[in-house]
């Protein structure tokens, strides 16, 4: 039982990579025989991987045409957007009436963390380290069905990320995320609640702006 784990936890680890590192692109279909081979595993624990990424919202599942990379719509990402630039800008302005100087430091530790991860054109560690900045925020503002909305529309966002940002092609000083992170943690230092909240809406509306979304589909998906 424990070896089938292992070996789910390996095919799900290779294919989510694979995403991430933009070897398939969205839409292409993942055969479980052709990835068993690669790993040389068994089917299974490639189909058990496979589910749990579409679990992820990284790969659709079609009774017809099996595993696909996701392909997301237009829409499905304006609403993703739509969501966060409702939850977090509350958020942050909610953090600002509970962070304490500990917390705003750990919030520049984890921004500098993304540069570094930048540098190194690690997506899948500068993901997670994302992940944790926003959710830190969340989390100071002391209300867990906020933050879980958070952390749900972050895994989705990461998806988006995985397949259409220009992680890989862009300079360092077209990142506006650090700068935005950077005025994101000022304003929480400072206890301004509604700077902190413009300061997310801007963000917000620019990582979204930054997704090379014109050649996909427009569709309910």
């Amino acid at each position: 039982m424990a070896k089938n784990r292992n070996l789910e936890e390996q095919a799900y680890q290779h294919i989510r990579r694979a995403i991430i590192a933009r070897r398939w692109q969205p839409g292409t279909r993942l055969f479980e025989p052709q990835i068993a081979q690669e790993l040389a595993i068994s089917r299974t624990p490639v189909r058990n991987a496979l589910r749990r990424l579409a679990a992820d919202g990284m790969v659709a599942l079609n009774a017809n045409l099996g595993a696909q990379v996701m392909e997301p719509s237009q829409k499905l990402i304006r609403d993703t957007y739509f969501m966060r630039e409702i939850i977090e800008p509350q958020a942050a302005a909610l953090a600002c009436r509970q962070a304490r100087p500990s917390d705003t430091e750990r919030l520049e530790e984890l921004r500098d963390e993304e540069v570094a991860a930048f540098r190194a054109r690690d997506l899948e560690r500068y993901m997670e380290v994302n992940d944790a900045f926003h959710l830190l925020i969340a989390s100071l503002a002391d209300n867990g069905v906020l933050e879980n909305a958070v952390r749900r529309h972050l895994t989705m966002t990461n998806v988006f990320l995985s397949l259409l940002d220009p992680f890989y092609t862009i300079g360092q000083d077209e990142m506006d995320s650090f700068r935005e992170h950077g005025d994101i943690v000022r304003h929480i230092a400072r206890g301004d609640g509604e700077s902190a909240r413009a300061a997310m809406v801007i963000h917000i509306r620019s990582s979204r702006s930054c997704l090379r979304v014109s050649r996909i589909a427009d569709g309910p998906s």
